[in-house]
């Protein structure tokens, strides 16, 4: 049941962004995208979510990954953060973006959409992780950058 709900919505989303696609024997679909950018979708155990989950990029341990996983939890805790949540793969030693979706409520047009979006946001961080630099903030106002505890 959980397989013929998944591969349907795999076929709505074949259509809408015009790659084929299957699930593996695992009843997951991994997309790479020509930029290299890697998407993987999976429904949850029971069924009722679709997990979505890109991989960013390997970071060296120092300084600037400290800097970059700051700032992944302050995107995480932006109020109108919506499109997924940053977290840490220790299997792959990877940065994540990961989403959950509701399985009845998403159609193949609205998952290609929910994956633009994504994937938009995920290139940003690529991208900036390439350059060695942070990503840009997207919470309004101005950003600090505090060094000390608590800010001080």
């Amino acid at each position: 049941m959980i397989g013929d709900l998944f591969e349907g919505l795999l076929q709505e989303l074949s259509t809408a962004i015009n790659i084929p696609l299957k699930p593996d024997s695992h009843n997951a679909c991994r997309i790479e995208f020509p930029d290299k950018l890697v998407l993987t979708l999976e429904p949850s155990i029971l069924g009722d979510f679709l997990q979505v989950v890109i991989e960013i990029g390997h970071i060296e341990e120092g300084r600037y990954r400290e800097n970059l996983f700051r700032e992944a939890l302050r995107a995480n805790g932006l109020p109108t953060q919506n499109t997924g949540t940053f977290c840490y793969g220790a299997k792959t030693d990877m940065l994540l973006l990961y989403d959950h979706i509701p399985m009845e409520d998403i159609n193949g047009l609205q998952l290609a959409e929910k994956i633009e979006q994504l994937s938009q946001k995920a290139r940003v961080w690529k991208d900036a992780i390439v350059h060695g630099e942070l990503p840009p903030y997207q919470g309004g106002g101005s950003m600090h950058h505090t060094e000390g505890i608590f800010g001080l």
